[in-house]
């Protein structure tokens, strides 16, 4: 473990609202981590399966550029200059509201100066972005953790949305098969044949991958059981096919729902352009709803990182 990332670092952690402060809990053998956040929202005292894109460490060295910007001739960072800065950074915040906002902030980062006269240094600056749910990180490479693979936490435990480059490698249907325990099982007579089924019925081809996978025998059951939150996959005569349309949110021809949730009304998709090599995996919140976020550009690394998440909340738990 290096030493940025040792026991106890602080850091700031992006929840899924916005950055908060933290600390490293656990570097996890897949190369995430389990932050503590030290706040009394959160049900539990860890989020596990965090990824290095959702954390920043020694977030203020990154801000001393961005600060030189914002308070421009000023030896300090004014209300005006706050406010242009979260402007740019497309936070759209009314006269009034920044007022408020700024006066309160002022309170605690410069006690016993009126706030119209308050002139923030780096240090305060930076928690002033901060506060707002703002990271340096997130201003110097203009991007969201969760902007391209939605990551869902749940129970505070991470189901997808991480990216391949955060594993430094792709994975295949190898990797998830060994992932899951299946890559010595054979083929399931009952589900490939509704896997077959499925196909003559609807008249369309699913990714490969995703047939060979549902094609397992025992599939459903280990992917059930590879995550703590114990996801409920479809039996292939449950799937249900969706076609896209000018409403739809997500891109390739063809959804088709293969994962409930064990609690919740959200579900996992599979979209795919008929008879690909692959599919994506797409997210819905609503019952009956659908897919509306990407979680993994590749069915193969999705079910490789929920099993691998899985088993890295147990080691964890087992201390």
């Amino acid at each position: 473990m290096g030493a940025e990332t040792k026991v106890g670092a602080p850091c700031l952690a992006f929840l899924g609202d916005g950055w908060i402060k933290a600390k490293v809990a656990r570097e996890d053998e897949d190369g995430t981590y389990d932050v503590t956040d030290g706040t009394a929202d959160s049900l539990f005292d860890r989020w596990h399966g965090v990824t290095r894109d959702e954390l920043s460490f020694d977030d203020l060295a990154l801000f001393g550029p961005l600060f030189d910007v914002f308070r421009g001739s000023q030896k300090g960072l004014d209300r005006a200059a706050a406010g242009r800065a979260f402007a740019d950074l497309g936070v759209e915040v009314n006269d009034e509201n920044l007022a408020n906002f700024w006066a309160d902030r002022c309170k605690t980062l410069a006690p016993g100066v009126e706030p119209e006269h308050a002139l923030l240094d780096r240090d305060q600056a930076h928690e002033l972005f901060v506060s707002a749910g703002i990271a340096a990180k997130q201003i110097a490479t203009r991007t969201f953790p969760s902007k391209d693979l939605y990551k869902l936490y749940w129970n505070q435990v991470r189901m997808g949305g991480r990216a391949p480059r955060d594993v430094g490698a792709s994975k295949d249907l190898c990797d998830a098969l060994a992932a899951l325990r299946l890559a010595s099982t054979k083929i399931g007579k009952r589900s490939a044949a509704e896997v077959a089924a499925f196909m003559t019925q609807h008249g369309v081809v699913p990714p490969k991958t995703l047939v060979r996978l549902w094609s397992r025998k025992g599939a459903v059951e280990a992917i059930k059981e590879s995550h703590c939150n114990n996801p409920e996959p479809r039996a292939p005569k449950l799937w249900e096919l969706r076609r896209r349309e000018a409403s739809s949110r997500f891109e390739g021809q063809l959804a088709v729902k293969v994962m409930d949730p064990h609690q919740g009304d959200h579900g996992w998709w599979v979209v795919f352009d008929d008879g690909a090599d692959d599919g994506e995996v797409w997210l819905s919140f609503e019952e009956n709803g659908p897919p509306v976020v990407r979680v993994a550009r590749s069915v193969a690394f999705f079910f490789w990182d929920l099993a691998e998440t899985g088993r890295c909340w147990e080691a964890s738990e087992a201390g």
